[in-house]
């Protein structure tokens, strides 16, 4: 069983091992771990024909290995982006680790036009941040080979607005885009721009991971006055570092009502003190909510919500970049900008008799 498994992953080497064990409960996680150090074995196939022998693994383990959805996780957050967006990708690497878990999957999902171009600006990103590329079996290595040898795609130059053709956007003229990353800028611009103003739009993002056991904070925390005319992207990374920061937020916000999309589910990556907040002292109306009593139905995505109610499509491409990454590129800001507007936008429209 566990060999059916396992050879079913297609993997070879042993970053693809490690890979197995960041998804596997520990006790498991060290039977393997345990294996490789005494075998010395970095071939995957040769390491189950050798645990199958001796034993080494239960049938209830076997069955906890199958319960976890290795493929799914990895492939659902790099595979079906991986064709057209290639450039925000490969900000999710930071350290070898995940360019091991990262490079298996693209070899395996890369397809399309232009391969070995996408390929080769991957492998040259890599090693322009130090980053070593793994030895695999002969004919991968020359395929690797191959793209290096290839002039990298030419990725298209960062600007302010949807990287889709046909979807929603603001110019930097129709709207105020302020990043905020000092608690004394905070209280300035709320000041400014949100004092009068009773509902705010809200969103957040983090950086997606590629090592499922490890917990990424809020990156970013998005907020929109209610004519859309105002953001303010909070940066949360150097937030957090002011110890009065929670206070002041709360100080400024709490007699402020929320619009949102499916915001409970952002609260895991705050602080206990924001999400508090956010649970119990103010007023949220969450768009998912409001769309079922309008419709009848449960609500679908986000952006097809809001193609639904405002008749036209939301770029995601920006969706699963790098949020941490500083300073953010300017399609990163409109993209978070754009989602904590088109809450207010779509609350109004759900709100018409």
């Amino acid at each position: 069983m566990l060999t059916k498994i396992l050879n079913s992953l297609n993997f070879e080497n042993i970053s693809d091992i490690k890979l197995i064990l960041e998804l596997i409960p520990e006790e498991i996680n060290q039977v393997i771990n345990d294996y490789l150090d005494d075998h010395n074995t970095k071939n995957l196939k040769q390491l189950i024909k050798l645990m199958k022998i001796e034993d080494k693994l239960n049938e209830s383990q076997c069955s906890e290995i199958e319960k976890t959805n290795i493929r799914g996780f990895f492939y659902n957050r790099v595979g079906k982006f991986l064709d057209n967006q290639i450039d925000v990708l490969v900000e999710l690497v930071n350290d070898q680790n995940e360019f091991d878990i990262f490079l298996p999957i693209v070899l395996k999902e890369l397809k399309g036009e232009k391969k070995n171009e996408k390929l080769s600006y991957i492998l040259s990103y890599a090693k322009s941040n130090g980053l070593l590329i793994p030895d695999f079996n002969k004919k991968t290595n020359k395929l690797i080979q191959k793209a290096l040898n290839t002039e990298p795609l030419e990725i298209q130059k960062d600007f302010f607005g949807p990287r889709t053709k046909d979807c929603i956007s603001f110019t930097k003229k129709e709207i105020n885009v302020i990043v905020i990353n000092l608690c004394s800028n905070l209280v300035k611009n709320f000041s400014l721009y949100f004092k009068d103003t009773e509902f705010i739009g809200i969103d957040s993002e983090w950086k997606e991971t590629l090592k499922i056991k490890q917990k990424t904070k809020t990156a970013i925390i998005q907020l929109s006055d209610y004519d859309g005319k105002n953001v303010l992207i909070l940066d949360m990374i150097a937030l957090y570092k002011d110890k009065s920061f929670e206070k002041t937020f709360i100080d400024l916000f709490k007699n402020k009502k929320f619009i949102s999309f499916g915001f409970e589910s952002d609260l895991i990556n705050m602080s206990k003190e924001i999400e508090d907040f956010f649970k119990e002292q103010v007023q949220m109306y969450d768009i998912e909510k409001l769309y079922q009593v309008k419709y009848f139905e449960k609500a679908p995505s986000f952006s097809k919500v809001c193609e639904k109610v405002l008749g036209k499509n939301l770029c995601k491409y920006e969706q699963c970049s790098n949020w941490e990454k500083r300073p953010l590129r300017e399609s990163q800001l409109h993209y978070a900008a754009l989602d904590a507007i088109i809450c207010c936008l779509i609350f109004k429209k759900l709100n018409e008799k």
